[in-house]
């Protein structure tokens, strides 16, 4: 149909966002369609929107009470999907307020007559099961499958955690409902493979991998882009649900610790100690001390934990990015790092520590064609007898 060639006349914008009542009712029309009998729905759903607003406070702790705008529209409301909503707040909460308070709206609902979810007597019956963890043999991440039961129907939290970082940073995460066809194939997996390990574990320990690294997935959603996926933060109160399930314990991630200089030097003092055939055992301690030191601030202050992508990024990213070497300390790079990665290593299986020697090499040969160009822009000069100066511009503390 052809347009109209008349003029129209200018209509003022209007502001087409829906106004809080709206979108409260939009999240409570969610939960009408909820399965009656299936108690986890309900969980996953109140933890994908209580997760939404929810934040971290200065202890790190969630804080998910900007809902309570939504529990009391809910509590007066008289519908299934209110009441639905409550019940399954009053377990999924990540703090004592939210809970409290749904346990209180959903009372009122319930008592205007609107009938109660079928599951609410089953909802708390979560017990704990097996936990497994699947590790690369360097430490770089972990997968962790946590199981539950609820009335002999099981489910598992699934994560995999990068613990390269401090509390770990969480890489993905998901509920699944075929336990052990997954374990069965991780199984399968690590058997193929000589340089992974499974191992059952307690459930609480899986469960605190996974729970220290959540308070960084709920500050960094907001900074996510949109996708078809979860963010990891959705799962955040599902998560310290099945954590209370098994009565553990509330903890606080763990802060980082400011550079120890003493601990550091001792490390370096034994590892010297037990190479005396180095070429320039000056420069070569120089460049092991810069690895641990880079260990302990950029690695969980694991400071002699040897790995592939570890030894990457400290070569090819860190040293040029920070340090202007000169050729003396270049040149003692490939017999440092090789005599520190024995030193270190040596505790590893045969093929995980074969297997780190041959990248090693690749990468010093990559260190040796890159860095000159590479670390035009450092900003610490290293003189020749050791010394650190700043670059110009820059102020050493």
């Amino acid at each position: 149909m052809p347009m109209s060639k008349g003029r129209k006349k200018k209509s003022k914008r209007r502001d087409k966002r829906p106004s809080a009542a709206q979108a409260y009712s939009a999240v409570i029309r969610e939960f009408e369609g909820v399965a009656a009998d299936d108690p986890l729905l309900a969980e996953m759903l109140a933890s994908d929107h209580l997760s939404a607003g929810a934040q971290v406070d200065e202890e790190m702790r969630p804080d998910d009470t900007a809902f309570l705008k939504v529990v009391d529209f809910a509590g007066r409301r008289t519908s299934r999907g209110a009441l639905t909503m409550l019940r399954a707040l009053q377990t999924i909460g990540m703090t004592p307020d939210v809970r409290q308070a749904a346990m209180e709206a959903a009372e009122k609902v319930a008592a205007a007559g609107v009938p109660e979810p079928a599951w609410l007597d089953r909802i708390d019956r979560v017990e704990g099961g097996r936990c497994w963890t699947i590790s690369d043999a360097y430490g770089d991440t972990v997968t962790v499958i946590a199981e539950f039961a609820r009335d002999g129907q099981r489910h598992a939290i699934h994560a995999l955690v990068d613990t390269t970082l401090l509390n770990g940073a969480l890489e993905g995460i998901g509920i699944v409902d075929y336990v052990d066809e997954l374990a069965t194939e991780f199984q399968h997996e690590v058997d193929a493979d000589p340089l992974s390990a499974m191992a059952e574990v307690p459930l609480a320990s899986g469960l605190e991998i996974v729970r220290s690294a959540m308070p960084m997935a709920m500050i960094e959603q907001d900074e996510e882009e949109e996708d078809d996926e979860r963010p990891a933060a959705a799962y955040a109160p599902l998560l310290y649900a099945r954590c209370r399930a098994i009565g553990m314990a509330d903890a606080r991630p763990v802060e980082p610790e400011p550079l120890n200089e003493v601990t550091i030097g001792d490390i370096v003092d034994t590892f010297m100690e037990s190479e005396p055939e180095l070429t320039d055992p000056a420069a070569a301690r120089l460049i092991v001390q810069l690895l641990a030191e880079y260990g302990w601030m950029s690695d969980a202050q694991r400071p002699t934990r040897p790995s592939p992508a570890k030894f990457a990024a400290y070569l090819l990213d860190h040293l040029p990015r920070v340090y202007a070497l000169p050729e003396r300390y270049r040149a003692a790079v490939p017999e440092a790092m090789r005599a520190w990665t024995a030193w270190t290593a040596a505790k590893l299986p045969a093929a995980a520590l074969d297997a780190l020697a041959e990248d090693l090499d690749e990468l010093l040969d990559e260190f040796a064609a890159d860095y000159p160009k590479a670390a035009g822009d450092a900003a610490i000069i290293v003189t020749d007898d050791g010394q650190f100066i700043a670059a110009p511009g820059l102020e050493l503390s």
